[in-house]
């Protein structure tokens, strides 16, 4: 928003502008445009919106990046040695990093109690819906235990850290569901 009504300003004066989004890249286009390119109180120099072209954008969130952070993110290398060292050094640093990114929380699926990610057999209760935003359901089930072990930390320190950052991609994901599509978008899975 900075970039649009400040350095970029003039070169954009008049000018239609085309928004090509990817992944992540969508959800920050949808929530800018709804947030700052809707708001009457902004003023763009640019002649508005040709259209916005999404290429993969998880707008309802993305399964898959639970699934990551459960079971470690790893790539499918070559198993010979040299890709065995590489794999373990690069993504064993990003185990480490990536829990503190926003954006992981961010782009987890959108929860609602019908349409829940997962699910647990419970003994006496049969099964039970798990919201994943809730940092004591994740405490509770210590769903993280490999990477909280790799940092070094106890349970309650480690999902406390983590806690705020469950909430606001909870909030960040409620809110994009509430939001409408947008008119001049191209959409592409």
């Amino acid at each position: 928003q900075e970039r649009m009504t400040g350095e970029w300003a003039e070169a954009l004066k008049g000018r239609k502008v085309i928004f090509l989004a990817h992944s992540m890249g969508g959800l920050v286009t949808t929530w800018w445009y709804h947030h700052y390119f809707k708001n009457p109180e902004i003023k763009h120099t640019f002649g508005g919106i040709e259209q916005v072209i999404f290429l993969g954008t998880p707008h309802s969130g993305s399964p898959a990046m639970l699934f990551l952070m459960l079971d470690r993110y790893t790539a499918n290398l070559d198993p010979g040695w040299i890709s065995k060292k590489f794999q373990s050094r690069v993504f064993g640093d990003l185990n480490r990093a990536a829990f503190s990114f926003p954006s992981i929380y961010q782009i987890l699926p959108h929860y609602t109690k019908d349409r829940p990610v997962i699910k647990r057999q419970h003994h006496a209760l049969g099964e039970e819906s798990l919201d994943h935003f809730q940092a004591k359901v994740w405490r509770k089930y210590d769903l993280l235990k490999w990477q909280r072990e790799q940092v070094g930390d106890n349970k309650k320190v480690f999902y406390d850290r983590i806690a705020p950052l469950l909430r606001d991609g909870g909030l960040f994901q409620q809110q994009l569901a509430a939001l409408p599509e947008i008119d001049e978008a191209v959409y592409f899975y």
